[in-house]
């Protein structure tokens, strides 16, 4: 649905499809939740990325984004050896959100005081 966003012609259509976005990314993270999916199950990941990037390139929230998406990959550096054996072999996700982190910060007016080692 994030592409229909970029792609809708009129305010009204594009402020409507926002708006369901957003609700499918909720249900889908209320869903993950329910069904007891690990935070560091590359499936979680990928929505909170995902998401990240509706934030920063639809929402226009870039700030938002770029702490929503450091706070997730904080989460899995933090439990790192605690990360089952079965998902080190996935992610790639986890340094296509390193590198996204790195180039929204380079390109955005985030202050450095805002921004501790990435």
């Amino acid at each position: 649905m994030r592409y229909l966003c970029e792609l809708a012609i009129y305010e009204k259509e594009r402020n409507e499809l926002i708006t369901e976005t957003e609700e499918a990314y909720s249900k889908h993270f209320h869903l993950l939740e329910n069904c007891f999916v690990p935070k560091e199950n590359p499936a979680n990941l990928t929505a909170h990325f995902h998401y990240a990037i509706f934030v920063y390139e639809i929402l226009d929230e870039k700030i938002r984004a770029i702490k929503m998406l450091r706070q997730k990959y904080q989460e899995i550096i933090n439990n790192l050896d605690t990360i089952n054996e079965k998902y080190k072999s996935d992610y790639y996700i986890f340094e296509r959100m390193s590198d996204t982190i790195t180039l929204w910060v380079l390109n955005s007016n985030y202050l450095e005081e805002e921004s501790p080692n990435i």
